[in-house]
């Protein structure tokens, strides 16, 4: 696995790659990351796999898996055999955070325990860690289009209540997504469709707090 850096409210994609690139035909194991920062997005596995079983199963904080080829694969040295796709949440303590191979097993061979770790370095802006903001915001969801979900930010320059809402095309309330006093600073908040029961189509979300008020559309692509 290899180190990425990438700033808040993104799609963090942690590829990982073998040392043994050729004549594979099973792999499974296990790799484990921070579910108080991050939620799990997907494991992309590579397009040379795309014949084979596989089978996908994540809890938080970890995602177990494994894939059995029709026939033995062989990948470059340089592609990476699957990628994790992990939402940043916002809410990382510090600027780094730990993803683990923590199992692996090749070729039903022996298993290996932490067999490869990565550092997610997460980008910040100096004025987010140290000042406050000056000014309402709320920014274009992302990714966007989404499936299956979304991370929406906004900054407030004064604590107190926040309303930030999903609206259908009609006008109506589709989700609160939250409802209550802030800080004031930069927030992150993520839409999960699955977890909403969204069908596919653009919504509306909108932010209210004090005076302020702003809306823009997100579209849901499954």
């Amino acid at each position: 696995m290899v180190d990425v850096n990438y700033q808040p409210g993104q799609v963090v994609e942690v590829p990982v790659y073998l040392n043994e690139t050729d004549n594979i035909y099973t792999l499974e194991g296990k790799i484990s990351y921070d579910a108080t920062a991050f939620q799990f997005e997907g494991l992309q596995f590579s397009t040379q796999f795309s014949g084979a079983m596989r089978e996908i199963n994540p809890v938080d904080g970890e995602v177990n898996f494994a894939i059995a080829a029709l026939q033995e694969t062989n990948l470059s040295s340089n592609q990476p055999v699957m990628k994790l796709r992990l939402s940043y949440l916002g809410s990382l303590n510090g600027n780094s955070s730990t993803v683990t191979l923590s199992k692996l097993r090749l070729n039903e061979g022996t298993e290996l325990i932490n067999a490869a770790q990565s550092q997610i370095l997460i980008i910040t802006d100096v004025k987010e860690n140290f000042q406050i903001p000056v000014e309402y915001g709320l920014d274009q969801n992302f990714p966007n289009p989404f499936n299956p979900s979304t991370v929406v930010r906004f900054v407030i320059p004064e604590a107190g209540y926040v309303s930030l809402n999903l609206y259908n095309l009609q006008g109506e309330v589709i989700a609160e997504l939250h409802s209550g006093d802030l800080a004031a600073g930069y927030h992150y908040i993520t839409v999960d469709a699955a977890k909403l029961k969204l069908s596919s189509g653009v919504y509306l979300y909108k932010l209210t707090s004090n005076n302020f008020t702003a809306t823009k559309k997100l579209v849901l692509m499954k």
